[in-house]
């Protein structure tokens, strides 16, 4: 059973995902996405640099 401060803590940190999320949601209707590919190019990038230094 959570404790109050638990549910509490729980409950400020749904509120702060929603109003990140809402943030990002105005932020793509404003047109200031990140274009998906070069997000993808640049993990896949890091991903094989950091297999390289093993």
């Amino acid at each position: 059973m959570k404790t109050t401060s638990q549910r509490q803590k729980g409950e400020t940190t749904l509120n702060e995902l929603e109003a990140k999320l809402l943030q990002s949601v105005e932020r793509l209707d404003r047109g200031e996405g990140v274009d998906g590919e070069a997000v993808f190019h640049r993990l896949r990038k890091r991903i094989k640099e950091a297999r390289g230094n093993r």
